[in-house]
């Protein structure tokens, strides 16, 4: 690996992806719309830190490396598909069973679940072309670069250019009593 290390492999994901990722979280743990449920949310809105050092990019055999960064990292970004945009909608049931929509936002949220397993983003994971990050051939900074930014990719079509809907109903105060009290009229 002519000028290229595992510490730099590191640098070069964290810079490029993780960055990027942490990158604008309105929600998370500590601040999330009213009424939303706690489980939907993961961790804060500082971000997911990744514990990725050089040790775990064996530099050993030179044409090994590749196969195990490009498993490596494509686990980290699994890992990081729960900081992903997401859509709030918070209904209001009312009276007579009338509904109606007390909060619809959409904003970049730190989530409890992963994508990992979601088939779409399984498989554009699988059809990832290392091009020169591969098995046989010595990673250059370019194939590394190329790499990182494919898997950015990914990340944007299935985390941030499209979004997850996750809903809650709420009883109206003012109509508590009357929503669960007329069950016991009939």
């Amino acid at each position: 690996m002519a000028d290229l290390n595992a510490i730099d492999i590191v640098d070069n994901f964290k810079d490029v992806l993780v960055d990027y990722v942490n990158d604008d979280i309105s929600w998370g743990t500590d601040v999330h719309p009213s009424n939303s449920l706690d489980e939907w949310w993961g961790g804060d809105t500082d971000g997911i830190s990744v514990s990725l050092n050089r040790n775990q990019l064996t530099l050993s055999v030179p044409t090994a490396t590749p196969i195990i960064a490009i498993g490596v990292l494509k686990d980290i970004v699994r890992d990081l598909s729960v900081i992903r945009k997401t859509k709030v909608i918070i209904y209001l049931s009312g009276k007579n069973g009338a509904t109606s929509t007390k909060y619809n936002s959409t904003a970049v949220a730190y989530r409890a679940d992963s994508l990992a397993g979601d088939y779409f983003f399984e498989r554009d994971l699988g059809l990832l072309d290392p091009g020169g990050f591969m098995a046989g051939k010595e990673a250059t900074w370019d194939s590394v670069e190329e790499f990182v930014l494919e898997l950015k990719d990914i990340y944007y079509a299935h985390c941030r250019s499209s979004y997850q809907t996750v809903t809650n109903t709420i009883c109206h105060s003012n109509c508590h009593s009357n929503c669960h009290g007329s069950r016991g009229r009939r």
